[in-house]
């Protein structure tokens, strides 16, 4: 069974790769002046060129969406060629012509035969987008010829209603017009836009339909309580607490028991960091969502994950691309003497003679509407001293809405008045640093004092680790080592981005912590080759403020 069916699905790969074809030939075509291969095109689509070249682009989108074997496409298309072939039946065909007629029908046959195959539903949501977009083009089409008729009875040439909608029709989809009204002046100038601005909607609405649809379930209150628990027994990556943010969607395991917290950016599912589950469930919990992903067809994306399960990755046939390193925290033997430590200890000396004080602010043994203030006030200026918005999905929020298992801690000067704070999230052996701020022109080493304060506490609790997070894109590629293409792009970024991103200051800054040691994150993705919606993706979901906010750190200079 399972070779007729791989069999069937080589077969269709065939056709889809003989219909982007002839889309491409159609398309490069219609720029070349051949005569008689002209005449040839023209008689096989029976349409103007410039028509043809849209035409073949719409295939081309939908030979791409046949390929991930989409339901929608197998509709487009085989409507298309059934449409084309009853042409060739009721008109006269040329003999060349008859080799595309034969392409036709078999592209046809095989759609038809392996039907069950091209199963992927469309996202609801975007189909409904699609088929308002797509109404625009049928209302600019009769609009266009209730005008042309009225103004036609006005000059007095009395064009019927119906010749001028059939006219507008020839003139959008490029078909013969001879023994249609010929229209002049006004009338042309705008068939000629009603013609570019359907096409456009056609396009527009095709994109919309297309999109596949992901049976996202909405969060309830008892999943994320399922997921806290699975994130503080199973979670070992530093930022697996964040699966519980609300900007993650919770995918919870059919087989075993498990949870991944992810999003979507246009066809791209982004992971936060790795799978959740016992590590005898890893593998089976990453087949699961992999299908679920892919019957879906959109691509997987992995951040930030750690080097615990990267054989795993690769078995499943993952591409893995190392992405920075993060500073890890021994605590029960982290110590800040020595010549390692130097850095360190002067700036918790000079925090220390400034007067700051560092304390825990325990949410959990009553609320604090002053401390809340405090911190509420430290956010906005500290985000008022970015040039880009502060990003999310790989970085979570204050949280105090809803604080959970997080640990607050925070400093304040001799006047009793808030200079900084860090938000600490729980992970499988410790915590990580995930939010720290500081007021504006607060002592300086009053980040480090806080962090070593809040080091000895858990210390003192047992706990055996604490982190910082990654550093992202730091010693990508090893001293004598070439890299792979995906790696010289991220070093590239790494050596000459830092205005949008501060790569290499945030590297220093957490390097004078003295971490105990630096562990590597790496990208995981599907498919191996790193497409450009890929990376968009990636960008995209980090920032609310989308690409453009990138863009305007650019030309600040500062992020």
């Amino acid at each position: 069974m399972k070779s007729k069916s791989s069999t069937r699905r080589a077969i269709e790969n065939a056709v889809i790769l003989l219909t982007l074809a002839v889309s491409i030939f159609v398309f490069i075509f219609s720029f070349i002046h051949v005569k008689g291969l002209e005449q040839a095109i023209h008689e096989t689509l029976m349409m103007s060129r410039i028509v043809e070249r849209i035409f073949a682009l719409v295939l081309i989108i939908t030979c791409y969406n046949l390929y991930k074997r989409k339901r929608i496409a197998w509709i487009i298309t085989v409507f298309l060629v059934t449409i084309n072939l009853i042409l060739h039946v009721i008109t006269p065909v040329h003999t060349l012509i008859k080799v595309f007629v034969i392409c036709e029908i078999i592209i046809l046959a095989v759609l038809l035969w392996g039907r069950k195959d091209f199963f992927k539903a469309s996202d609801k949501e975007t189909v409904k987008k699609g088929i308002i977009v797509g109404s625009l083009a049928c209302i600019g089409i009769v609009a266009n010829a209730a005008i042309t008729h009225f103004v036609s009875a006005k000059q007095g040439s009395g064009i019927s209603y119906g010749r001028a909608l059939m006219a507008g029709l020839n003139s959008i989809f490029g078909f013969d017009s001879s023994n249609t009204a010929p229209m002049h002046g006004h009338s042309q100038t705008l068939e000629t836009f009603i013609a570019v601005f359907s096409w456009g909607c056609i396009i527009v609405a095709l994109l919309f339909v297309v999109k596949p649809f992901l049976n996202r379930n909405k969060t309830t209150q008892a999943d994320l309580q399922h997921a806290r628990k699975l994130v503080l027994k199973h979670g070992q990556n530093a930022g697996a607490y964040l699966t519980l943010e609300e900007d993650k969607t919770l995918y919870f395991g059919k087989t075993v028991d498990g949870v991944v917290a992810y999003g979507v950016v246009g066809e791209t599912v982004i992971i936060n960091g790795d799978l959740i589950c016992a590590p005898e469930d890893f593998k089976a919990l990453l087949d699961e969502f992999k299908s679920f992903c892919q019957d879906a067809s959109y691509n997987m994306f992995f951040l930030s994950t750690t080097n615990k399960y990267l054989e795993d990755y690769k078995a499943a046939n993952f591409e893995v691309v190392k992405c920075g390193e993060e500073a890890r925290f021994d605590l029960q033997t982290y110590d800040i003497a020595g010549k390692k430590g130097a850095k360190m200890r002067a700036n918790i000396n000079k925090a220390t003679r400034e007067g700051l004080t560092v304390k825990e602010y325990e949410v959990t043994k009553g609320r604090d509407v002053q401390i809340e203030h405090e911190i509420d006030r430290i956010s906005s200026e500290w985000l008022s001293e970015k040039s880009s918005s502060q990003l999310a999905f790989t970085l979570g929020g204050v949280g105090l809405e809803n604080p959970m298992d997080r640990r607050y801690f925070y400093a304040y000067d001799e006047a009793g008045t808030m200079q900084g704070f860090i938000v600490f999230c729980p992970f499988e052996t410790g915590y990580m640093a995930d939010v720290t701020r500081r007021a504006n022109n607060s002592p300086s080493g009053i980040m480090h004092k806080i962090m070593f304060e809040a080091f000895q506490v858990f210390k003192a609790e047992g706990i055996s680790e604490g982190s910082m997070g990654l550093a992202p894109l730091v010693n990508l590629i090893e001293e004598g080592q070439k890299g792979n293409t995906p790696e010289k792009l991220l070093n590239f970024i790494y050596e000459n981005m830092n205005n949008i991103y501060e790569f290499k200051n945030l590297y220093r800054a957490k390097e004078a912590y003295s971490p105990s040691r630096w562990e590597p994150g790496y990208f995981v993705y599907s498919p191996k080759i790193l497409t450009p919606q890929m990376v968009y993706a990636v960008v995209e979901i980090q920032n609310p403020q989308g690409v453009m906010d990138y863009v305007k750190a650019f030309f600040k200079g500062k992020s």
